[in-house]
């Protein structure tokens, strides 16, 4: 939900750069902002199934049988690497909408008129979608078993933290 959520915002965005560009205000800048907001929608939208598929894949594998050592064991490494995808995508997605808060944060700026109640929109959207991803990876990173990739996601979770708060 988090990346629909952020595909979203930046095509609130966008429309907000093309409609403040007709209108004559900062143009250089908004053409550039413009670029960024539909590279980050495109990702995003990627980003929609790929979750869904990795959350899928969690509840398939949750659903495997253990009525052996064998099973057990399969069941142990394929969820391991299950719930490692399951938090690497929104770790992921957490990236993708921290840049767009950047970017909503600056066309916010820039606007004016009654399009800047559409780029304080987008903002909240963009910053909701990054506070869901946020709240999921925290909620999956204790059970991602692999220390060095435990920490290199829980540096990765700190630092969009950060991002947040400036």
């Amino acid at each position: 939900m988090a990346a629909l959520t952020a595909a979203a915002s930046a095509s609130l965005l966008m429309l907000v750069c093309r409609v403040t560009q007709r209108r004559g205000g900062g143009e250089h800048e908004f053409v550039g902002l413009l670029s960024r907001a539909e590279a980050l929608r495109a990702r995003l939208e990627r980003m929609i199934d790929s979750d869904a598929q990795a959350f899928q894949n969690l509840m398939a594998v949750r659903r495997l049988p253990r009525r052996d050592p064998n099973e057990t064991t399969t069941r142990r490494v394929a969820l391991r690497q299950a719930l490692s995808r399951a938090t690497h995508s929104p770790l992921e997605i957490a990236a993708a909408c921290a840049d767009l808060v950047a970017i909503a944060d600056r066309v916010e700026a820039l606007a004016t008129g009654e399009i800047e109640s559409d780029a304080r929109a987008a903002r909240h959207l963009a910053r909701a979608a990054l506070l869901c991803s946020l709240d999921t990876v925290e909620q999956n990173l204790p059970h991602v078993t692999e220390p060095e990739q435990r920490s290199a996601m829980q540096r990765e979770l700190s630092s969009l933290r950060s991002r947040l708060s400036s």
